[in-house]
């Protein structure tokens, strides 16, 4: 990104973690037409043969203790987990992380409360990449779109 010269360049701002778990997971819900989104587009895949991975990224070690901890919160989180189970995608084939430890990485990973830094998204790369070759049968697929 191009940062004109005296500008200052935008950061996201930095939010206690009781808010950003608030608004994570706080009364989570989801809309119709969201909810329509999703379930046709898995439809889509699924008619094509399409093998469809689900993954959560996880989130700073003190917003995941207020999830957690809050009764609130944990009802918002697993209102949101049923719904994952709602969608016909195999639990196998799910990988749900809430803190950033689980993928093995720390606090000083985070830019930010719900963000990895260069250092954490190095981490959780390598860590997803794992279980996804896990996933497939340790097989490769012949194309990829990093190439």
């Amino acid at each position: 990104w191009h940062v004109p010269e005296g500008s200052t360049p935008y950061y996201r701002d930095i939010i206690p973690p009781q808010t950003a778990a608030r608004r994570l997971v706080g009364n989570w819900r989801y809309s119709r037409l969201q909810d329509q989104s999703l379930r046709r587009t898995l439809s889509w895949l699924r008619e094509r043969k399409v093998r469809v991975v689900l993954y959560q990224l996880p989130v700073h070690p003190d917003v995941a203790a207020h999830i957690r901890t809050n009764p609130s919160y944990t009802a918002g989180y697993e209102k949101f987990l049923r719904y994952v189970d709602t969608l016909d995608v195999p639990i196998s084939d799910r990988l749900a992380l809430l803190d950033v430890a689980d993928c093995g990485a720390s606090a000083e990973a985070m830019r930010d409360l719900t963000h990895f830094n260069e250092i954490g998204a190095r981490i959780y790369s390598r860590w997803l990449g794992a279980r996804l070759h896990g996933l497939l049968g340790g097989t490769v697929p012949k194309t990829s779109m990093i190439d």
